[in-house]
């Protein structure tokens, strides 16, 4: 409870200064051993990734010390050797960190599965709660499709069960599994709610997201919904919105997703630009993976603190949430403040 009034706090005052973030997004890598119809970032030629030496000096930096939430992606994040040495750093000069997500596709249980048991040997005794978000979209053939991988769904479960034993050693080891709505898979979501409620953990369902730089699929067309196929998802995310079972901000961000869906502009109030420090693999402190090819700075050039205060900051995040935000379908995060006002909505409606 402490925990969520200091968020909140947090949440009023980041709109009115410009406080150091308490969120980082470390994206270590843009390699991927995935072939998703919806991502092109597999297609790309990997440029020159950050060296261990430099997230050394990246993590030193007194700038984080506000640092309580950190997600790490890719790419594939399971792909860098130097995964758990990574974390490792990240904890031992950030002492306030509360949560680490990482997220993963799962798809190859010989690489995924040995580098989270290196990390849970990191976080041992830590106090640190580990989540890992597991991609999973289909249970059939579906998945192959969506993955552009054979077996790919009986790879992912296979992986999920050997994380679910490794459990046992990690209790602080939780996982998320994450659906990602799209044409590809519309008629498979009350199948994965199913799945999701019979495996008993913890889920979120998301929409598809169109990028230009950064997924680089705005002319894949087996990802644009048809009006029958918007019209499932609308009631499904409906559905979910209104299960009181379902944590409060969750239901908010389903209702959400769903009025977007409808051509209603994004009210979910997203922290990214005010709380969120995001760092790409080439050192580039990007805003949001959404609106690129914006970006803050490079961490090669100029320290955090200048890069994080500067005009151009100022100038691009003014841009962005003129020109992007209002359309923006990610689900990076949602705003206290906006969540207690669906809330108290959600409340006043039952009298």
């Amino acid at each position: 409870m402490i925990q969520i009034i200091q968020d909140g706090f947090n949440d009023i005052f980041s709109r009115f200064f410009r406080l150091r973030p308490i969120r980082l997004v470390l994206y270590i890598t843009h390699r991927c051993n995935s072939r998703c119809i919806m991502c092109s970032i597999w297609k790309e030629k990997v440029e020159k990734e950050l060296f261990f030496d430099d997230y050394k000096m990246l993590f030193s930096n007194d700038f984080l010390k506000r640092i309580r939430y950190v997600t790490i992606s890719g790419g594939e994040a399971c792909l860098r050797n130097d995964l758990a040495e990574i974390i490792g750093l990240l904890i031992k000069n950030n002492p306030k960190i509360k949560k680490i997500n990482l997220a993963t596709n799962a798809l190859n249980p010989n690489l995924t599965t040995p580098q989270i048991k290196k990390v849970g040997e990191v976080l041992k005794d830590k106090n640190i709660k580990f989540v890992i978000q597991i991609s999973v979209d289909a249970l059939d053939e579906t998945d192959d499709k969506i993955r552009g991988i054979s077996n790919a769904s009986s790879k992912i479960l296979l992986t999920i069960d050997q994380l679910k034993d490794m459990q046992k050693i990690y209790p602080f080891l939780k996982l998320s599994l994450v659906c990602l709505i799209q044409p590809l898979n519309i008629t498979k979501l009350d199948s994965m709610l199913n799945y999701f409620l019979k495996e008993n953990v913890d889920f979120l369902f998301t929409v598809v997201t169109y990028s230009k730089s950064y997924y680089e699929n705005l002319d894949t067309d087996a990802i644009r919904f048809n009006n029958t196929q918007r019209g499932i998802a609308i009631k499904f995310l409906e559905k979910l919105s209104l299960n009181n079972s379902y944590n409060i901000g969750k239901r908010f961000l389903y209702y959400e997703l769903a009025e977007m869906l409808k051509g209603k502009k994004q009210k979910r109030g997203c922290p990214m630009l005010r709380e969120n420090l995001a760092l790409e693999s080439d050192g580039r402190v990007i805003p949001c993976i959404n609106t690129e090819p914006l970006f803050y700075g490079n961490i090669k050039d100029n320290s955090l603190s200048r890069i994080w205060r500067n005009r151009k900051t100022r100038d691009t995040i003014f841009q962005i949430r003129k020109e992007f935000c209002p359309n923006c379908m990610s689900a990076c995060g949602i705003s206290i403040l906006n969540v207690s006002w669906f809330w108290l909505k959600s409340f006043l409606k039952d009298f």
